[in-house]
């Protein structure tokens, strides 16, 4: 089956793929149901976030465990329908929306911006080793700018980015090496943000494929624990005895040289070949093995 236009012979299931062409696919929508669930099992790790495409949320929760040790946690128990209905675009949420450029004036998200930018400036100060703090220094105000953008676009509201990071560094750059600098910091590149980039979000966030958005979180969490690593590598001091300290370093490498570990690692090692040749059940029958890991002595590293 053909029919004419403009002298030209076209097939007549053109118009038909060129309309399936513009079709949207179906959004599916979220559980308020498996939202709770989430938040209950594994609310402190943010799990309900992700569900609900709250990426930034469930980054911060993994970073505060569950909004600083919970808090957070316990006042999404109330928050959790608003959330499923924005995910969802619920009508009657979206008619709810004030007609304004501005959203209103929040303290609770505004001490939020506070706590996440201290948090993020500090443990950046504290991950760079000793060494590289003159040539990285600036690291530090511009993580403070991106704790307080992240909660900042958080569900329907957004703001750029540019506007806290200039400030941040101006403000840094004016109290370097003040005892209060990074509080202080936080706190007035919380207020810029509230009042120069804080606006509704003009249309909903697009969607993105799960892979993305895993690879990203697991990006942005690996940064954030790789700083905690480096400073328990380079940074961090334990007091051995009154006025003696020593680094975590040297403790580590002090108890990798000692004799009670390797004595515990070739344990180890005869039960890790034993179980390749003879099958795990066998090696719990393995007694000798277990007798060479608990006759493993005590010893002091040092």
């Amino acid at each position: 089956m053909s029919y004419q236009k403009g002298g030209k012979t076209l097939p007549k299931r053109l118009p038909r793929l060129r309309a399936r062409r513009h079709r949207t696919p179906l959004r599916s929508e979220k559980s308020i149901v498996i939202a709770y669930l989430l938040w209950l099992f594994g609310g402190f790790l943010g799990l309900h976030h992700l569900y609900l495409r709250r990426d930034g949320h469930a980054f911060i929760w993994c970073c505060t465990l569950g909004g600083f040790f919970g808090w957070g946690w316990f006042d999404d128990m109330l928050n959790i329908p608003q959330y499923v209905r924005q995910v969802n675009d619920d009508s009657v949420f979206v008619r709810r929306l004030p007609q304004m450029y501005r959203p209103p004036f929040s303290w609770k998200r505004v001490y939020g911006q506070y706590l996440v930018g201290s948090l993020f400036g500090h443990v950046c100060q504290l991950g760079i080793p000793k060494d590289l703090q003159e040539y990285l220094k600036w690291c530090i105000p511009l993580s403070i700018s991106f704790g307080v953008w992240l909660v900042g676009n958080i569900g329907r509201e957004c703001g750029v980015w540019w506007h806290t990071g200039l400030a941040t560094c101006f403000i840094y750059y004016r109290l370097y090496g003040e005892d209060c600098g990074l509080l202080m910091i936080s706190l007035l590149s919380s207020c810029v943000f509230t009042y120069f980039s804080r606006q509704w979000r003009p249309h909903p966030q697009r969607r993105q494929a799960c892979l993305i958005r895993f690879g990203r979180f697991i990006i942005a969490f690996g940064i954030y624990m790789g700083l905690w690593f480096s400073y328990l590598y380079f940074n961090a001091i334990i007091e051995i005895e009154p006025g003696i300290y020593v680094s975590v370093k040297q403790v580590l490498y002090y108890f990798l040289q000692s004799k009670w570990w390797t004595r515990f690692k070739l344990a180890l090692t005869e039960l890790w070949g034993y179980g390749k040749a003879y099958g795990l059940r066998k090696v719990l029958e393995y007694e000798e093995g277990f007798g060479l890991i608990r006759g493993v002595d005590e010893l002091n590293m040092y």
